[in-house]
């Protein structure tokens, strides 16, 4: 039993914020105190953070009341019209957004929706039971606007302040579903991935702060951990359902394509089975997507690939005009081409030979991971789920892991919330340049380093060590 009491952390991690945050409220750091609310500042982003559940929240009541997804311009407000794929709800400056409230507004053609189809499916999720209906009257400006701005508007009305407790309660659903989530994973993780309790790793490794933090606030851990099912049901040799959770990771977040060509590698002995793990992997994608095309229209389903692929260079945050010639982040398809490269060229080799076991699997997958992030011109930290679920399962035969994924968890909590909010102070503002520096050539090393060591592993470089 004793070493099962890390799965009790999740549940008591989801009724601390439950107690902890107002159930009439959405809060962000810097905003007014709160009623109800303990924290003040930017010690109310060290727990949770409430910035993309709010948004999941929004696009859920957008769908919820039967309009269209797919805003991409011309977005047409009223008599204004603005031309071009840009982010359709811009933020304004509070007190200029809670003025718009107070006077009549138009609704938007259509709704901003910048997730997967299968993702609408899971924020929908949040509003069963919320005691939201379609009769609440609620400003366009509202649906329309940055989920920021939402997240900070104090309700105003009595149908605000139901919409806003739906928010909550939705919130709050997003919560259960994802430490749910990885209670679950860390079960697998503790039984072992593999077949015959194979890879198995210490799971309170997902407990540490960085993991911990984005489990509830962000949908990142679904994807990650329908990953290693799909790579457990592989090694388990049932094809069909590895197929599954892989495509439903990547009908959630296309970031599993990179590791798709490994794990049909490991888990097809056949062109017979590789069919088979293809057909199930296609689909929850061509479901998701198809239904969203029959329903809301073809822009509605690309609109989410395009966001994405067309995100504006982050040149402090990532390696580009560091490490990657800048060039190279341009929106074009030549060099969208050209940084995918490097990474489908990569797992393409690493397919040329099946992995002998599930540990040399998940090395792998844990490369393209690596590489496939590497290559992206932005950099989110929440990204660390994805590679950390690949490695703690290793670190049970590979204990320098365990030290690794510990200062990788560390350095992560550190950029946020912790670096990302300091640095907009005035305290450190002077500093921004220098700390953004250190953290991008700290993360840098760790990835290299992580891959060179992996790949001296799968080169036959290592002996792989006993268990411990």
């Amino acid at each position: 039993m004793l070493r099962r009491w890390p799965l009790l952390v999740p549940p008591a991690f989801f009724v601390l914020l439950v107690v902890l945050q107002p159930a009439d409220r959405l809060v962000l750091p810097q905003q007014p105190p709160v009623p109800g609310y303990p924290l003040t500042g930017s010690a109310t982003r060290l727990v949770t953070d409430d910035s993309d559940v709010s948004a999941y929240a929004l696009r859920a009541e957008n769908a919820a009341r039967g309009r269209t997804a797919g805003l991409v311009g011309p977005v047409r407000r009223g008599d204004v019209v603005t031309i071009g794929p840009v982010e359709p709800d811009p933020l304004f400056d509070q007190a200029e957004f809670d003025a718009r409230l107070t006077v009549p507004g138009v609704p938007a053609d259509r709704y901003f929706l910048e997730y997967p189809p299968a993702a609408l499916a899971l924020f929908r999720l949040g509003l069963v039971g919320s005691g939201r209906s379609d009769a609440l009257d609620v400003h366009p400006a509202l649906l329309d606007a940055h989920q920021l701005n939402v997240a900070w508007h104090a309700p105003a009305t009595p149908d605000e302040a139901t919409l806003f407790r739906a928010f909550r309660h939705a919130v709050r659903v997003y919560w259960f579903v994802m430490l749910a989530a990885l209670v679950g994973l860390m079960a697998l993780i503790d039984r072992g991935v593999g077949a015959n309790g194979t890879a198995s790793g210490p799971a309170w490794l997902l407990l540490l702060p960085g993991f911990l933090y984005f489990s509830p606030c962000r949908f990142d851990i679904l994807p990650a951990a329908l990953v290693v099912c799909a790579v457990a049901a592989a090694d388990r040799r049932r094809v069909w359902l590895s197929g599954g959770c892989l495509g439903l990771a990547v009908a959630l977040k296309m970031y599993p394509l990179a590791v798709a060509p490994l794990v049909l590698r490991y888990a097809a002995r056949s062109w017979g089975q590789a069919a088979g793990w293809g057909a199930a992997a296609a689909v929850p994608v061509v479901l998701s997507y198809g239904g969203m095309i029959l329903i809301d229209g073809r822009d509605a389903a690309e609109l989410p690939l395009k966001f994405q692929l067309d995100r504006d260079p982050e040149p402090g945050w990532c390696f580009y005009d560091k490490f990657l010639p800048l060039s190279w982040a341009a929106k074009t398809p030549v060099y969208s081409v050209l940084r995918a490269a490097p990474v489908l060229l990569a797992v393409l080799a690493m397919t040329i030979r099946r992995p002998p076991d599930v540990e040399s699997l998940l090395r792998r997958c844990a490369i393209a991971v690596v590489l496939f992030v590497t290559m992206q011109t932005f950099f989110s930290p929440q990204w660390w789920q994805w590679i950390a679920v690949l490695l703690v399962p290793l670190a049970g035969r590979h204990r320098w892991l365990v030290w690794y994924v510990i200062a990788h968890d560390l350095l992560t909590y550190l950029h946020f919330p912790v670096l990302f909010d300091s640095i907009g102070t005035r305290e450190l503002e002077a500093y921004a340049d220098v700390l953004r520096e250190v953290h991008v050539w700290t993360r840098a090393g760790m990835w290299a380093g992580l891959v060179v060591t992996l790949g001296w592993y799968e080169a036959g470089g290592g002996a792989t060590p006993r268990a411990a």
